[in-house]
């Protein structure tokens, strides 16, 4: 009898610590969109007396990767042209 027991529990805890998936909660949405996103010919100030003109901003999962006067974007970015605009 105390080996069935001790059976039964030890399958009952091997089972328990074993887990399908690990689901943490998600506050919001969760986005599978992973665009590359480049906003070209805007004015940008990265401090009150630092401006760059004609920049590009490229920006991915909504983290800006980078900014800068004379940036290559990448083919699979998605362009947007924000002539006149200043950031």
């Amino acid at each position: 009898m105390f080996k069935y027991i001790l059976s039964v529990l030890i399958l009952f805890i091997g089972l328990n610590s074993t887990n399908a998936q690990n689901i943490e909660p998600q506050n919001g949405v969760d986005r599978s969109d992973h665009t590359l996103y480049a906003i070209t010919n805007v004015t940008v100030y990265k401090s009150a007396d630092e401006k760059i003109e004609n920049a590009v901003i490229l920006f991915q999962d909504g983290i800006i990767t980078k900014v800068s006067k004379l940036s290559l974007i990448p083919k699979q970015a998605v362009k947007i042209n924000m002539d006149g605009f200043t950031i």
